[in-house]
């Protein structure tokens, strides 16, 4: 038994802290066992997929080809010499009286229509060398799992042999490091090599030129999901996630979305709950967060300026969205308020002609003075609160945020849900956007996202309307608009009970259902026809687990992140308090750090005008006057900073901290003789 320890592996280079080999074929890695075997004899004939049964065995195996391409001329060369020894052979035993060996006769075939194939340049040749590393974490369950491996592989012609006296090498040789220690090759032409790369999962098949899914929980392979592509079984690009809360639907939905972006493919997103803000900011998404000071959006504004119908449209709109804030208004009310609309754009010298749509628009203040002036007081005092009331600063004046750029986000967690109809025109104002893009807009691959669709269809009725109207689009016309919907939803029962919901349902070809509650599984078992064993699944699927169904394909999905990703996807209040206090130090360290390259700079040029490159806000007003300090006074001074973090109460961190820099000016204490100053604090 021969023991190997070392320190710890290299930066970069993770390893085991040991290796022992037991016996003559096993090996000890860290505190599992594995036992190797090299690939001794090959199956005559292959067809695609055909290593497919050794990945579903329920055994832990690493599974390692080596190609190594071959010079045209080497390989003809060689294959020469293999036909006249196999030649010989014959002959021998022919002349010997003996029957000729019928693998001797195969070899001489395969050798002599492969020689002729490479020299006709139809094919190219490769040493492949196929290796196998099954685990276990006992040696009765690695002899189990060793039989079980070596027993399938036999049914498949394949003969296995360990790597005896050799365990290390050959654990070494299907470790993802490029190292074949073992050089047990076979030549292989290029109908074979096809046939066994890529490795075929046999539960589904992937997409060509799909966004990354995750890992398939059976074979730990890759899945790739081609959102656009369209067939029998899928005839339009829509997706619904069900599953309650802190399943994992969320994190799921912003992965998603980084993979598509890395497709090309835009990406609209409505977010009820501010959870997309630190993905956007991550990835230069466009944020318009209604409810926040500053933001605001002039619904007058016309969306397809341009166009003939221009000013029609954008007054229908404006109805819906008056009588969202106003409540129902009754034929009266709503004849009223359309002529005051269409006398607000011809005060403002807008008018049907395409020519007149680059005027400035009116804004809802000026709508308010029509229906005053026509007298529809009562509509005007029910409209008042939101023009120039507490909620007025949404819709009081042009818009300062333009819906721009592959990834935008309509957040929505600053408006306040007590005012219910504030949330509702929020959600119909992102509504209305997405349609603009989406019907409108230059035609290109886009997804839009309806994060938490429960509480937006609940939230607004003219705003479930217009969504209702995008689905039924989206799923009857997918090539021309080249746009699919998201809807992620953990009550699906309330999610049915709405027009917007069934429609989403009956037009999706695409299911993602994240592991779900005991309570909430029969209705989701009957919803989506899930078979007794896919409910067990789900019932006892941890975290980002789920299941998966696209087409005809159905699949046990795991969704993997990198450390990065992970990082913009979580929703986890605990990780995100962590997030918070990190960004937040990285923030701090670098103003203090600015700070002081500026204060050396001043002690030469003493310019104060550098500093709004260095902070903002108090920090800036701080730091200005301590410099303007310096410069008056002329004398010298020692300067010590703190800082001190203040986050702002709230159940959501996210984004919800500030920083403030308290400079404290610690004078030195000046040596009465003039030597010089003293040692300070």
């Amino acid at each position: 038994m021969i023991r190997e320890r070392g320190g710890p592996a290299p930066a970069g280079l993770p390893g085991p802290e040991a290796l022992e080999r037991v016996g003559s074929d096993w090996l000890r890695v860290g505190g599992a066992l594995c036992v190797t075997f090299k690939v001794a004899s090959w199956p005559r004939e292959v067809s695609p997929g055909w290593l497919t049964p050794l990945l579903k065995l329920g055994v832990a195996v690493d599974l390692a080809l080596h190609v190594e391409p071959e010079a045209p001329e080497a390989a003809v060369a060689h294959l020469r010499r293999q036909f006249t020894r196999m030649r010989t052979t014959q002959i021998s035993a022919e002349d010997g009286g003996d029957l000729p060996d019928p693998r001797v006769e195969a070899s001489a075939d395969d050798a002599q229509r492969m020689h002729a194939a490479i020299g006709r340049d139809v094919t190219r040749s490769a040493q492949v060398g196929l290796y196998l590393t099954v685990w276990a974490d006992t040696p009765e369950a690695l002899e189990a799992a060793a039989a079980r491996v070596r027993a399938r592989a036999s049914s498949m012609l394949l003969e296995l042999r360990p790597t005896s006296f050799r365990p290390k090498s050959g654990w070494l040789s299907t470790q993802p490091l490029c190292l074949d220690l073992l050089g047990g090759r076979r030549r292989f032409d290029t109908a074979p090599l096809a046939a066994t790369l890529p490795l075929s999962t046999g539960e589904v098949e992937s997409d060509p030129g799909g966004s990354f899914a995750g890992l398939n929980l059976s074979t730990g392979t890759p899945v790739f999901v081609d959102r656009f592509a369209l067939d029998a079984h899928r005839p339009n690009f829509n997706k619904l996630s069900v599953a309650g809360s802190g399943r994992g639907k969320s994190f799921e939905s912003k992965h998603e979305a980084i993979s598509l972006l890395l497709e090309g493919v835009d990406v609209l997103i409505v977010d009820p709950e501010n959870e997309y803000l630190r993905l956007a900011d991550a990835l230069g998404g466009t944020v318009l967060r209604l409810g926040v000071d500053g933001a605001r959006v002039n619904p007058l504004e016309l969306a397809e300026a341009g166009q003939s119908s221009a000013v029609t449209e954008q007054a229908l709109f404006v109805g819906s969205l008056v009588a969202t804030l106003t409540g129902a208004l009754g034929a009266t009310g709503r004849a009223q308020l359309d002529t005051a609309i269409l006398a607000t754009y011809r005060a403002a010298g807008i008018s049907t002609d395409p020519a007149t749509h680059d005027r400035t628009p009116p804004v809802l203040a000026d709508l308010l003075g029509c229906l005053t002036d026509t007298g529809a007081g009562d509509l005007a005092t029910r409209l008042g609160p939101w023009v120039s009331g507490a909620y007025r600063g949404l819709f009081s004046g042009q818009t300062t945020v333009a819906a721009e750029g592959r990834l935008v986000v309509y957040a929505l967690g600053d408006l306040p849900e007590e005012e219910e109809a504030l949330m509702a025109a929020g959600i119909l104002l992102a509504a209305q956007g997405i349609w603009r893009a989406v019907a409108r807009g230059p035609r290109r691959r886009r997804v839009v996202i309806l994060d938490e669709a429960w509480k937006i269809t609940g939230a607004s009725q003219a705003a479930g309307v217009v969504l209702q109207r995008l689905v039924r689009r989206l799923a009857k016309g997918a090539r021309k608009y080249l746009a699919g919907i998201n809807a992620v939803t953990q009550d699906l029962e309330e999610f049915l009970e709405t027009p917007l919901g069934r429609t989403v349902l009956n037009n999706s070809a695409i299911r993602w259902l994240p592991g779900q509650e005991a309570q909430a599984l029969p209705l989701v078992a009957r919803t989506f026809g899930l078979t007794e064993a896919d409910a067990r699944f789900l019932r006892t699927a941890a975290r980002g687990q789920g299941l998966l169904v696209f087409g005809r394909q159905r699949v046990r999905l795991g969704v993997v992140a990198t450390p990065g990703e992970h990082r913009l996807c979580t929703s986890d209040p605990e990780e995100l308090a962590v997030l918070e206090r990190q960004d937040l130090g990285e923030e701090v360290d670098a103003a203090l750090e600015a700070f002081f390259r500026v204060l050396s700079a001043a002690s030469r040029h003493l310019d104060a005008g550098v500093l709004p490159e260095v902070a903002t806000g108090p920090a800036l007003v701080l730091l200005v006057a301590e410099i303007e300090g310096l410069v008056a006074r002329r004398s010298p001074i020692g300067l010590g900073i703190s800082y001190r973090v203040v986050e702002l109460t709230g159940d959501r961190l996210a984004g919800r901290a500030a920083a403030s820099l308290e400079l404290r000016r610690r004078r030195q204490v000046l040596d009465p003789t003039g030597a010089g100053p003293a040692r300070g604090h």
